[in-house]
């Protein structure tokens, strides 16, 4: 008799747990909803402007790939009368 008062306090004191649960899942899939909604918004900008520095820096099928920041050497001095900057 004991075991059997056991199991059905186990049964409803789990089927009491779980109710709350399943609105508390539903809770939580409405926030991960939003945090994943909010970081798209705050991570796409970043996402596409390191796709296009890769896109014009590292890509070998770009013909027009850049180096990046190369360092201009000229072997003159520039000073009041040039008009173009090294």
């Amino acid at each position: 008799m004991r075991l059997a008062r056991r199991s059905a306090l186990q049964l409803t004191g789990a089927g009491l747990l779980a109710a709350p649960a399943v609105a508390h899942a539903q809770d939580n899939a409405a926030a991960l909803r939003d945090l994943a909604r909010r970081a798209t918004i705050y991570l796409f900008p970043l996402y596409e402007m390191y796709r296009t520095r890769w896109q014009a820096t590292v890509n070998d099928a770009n013909p027009s790939r850049q180096r990046l920041n190369p360092m201009a050497r000229s072997r003159f001095t520039c000073n009041a009368s040039d008009r173009k900057a090294n």
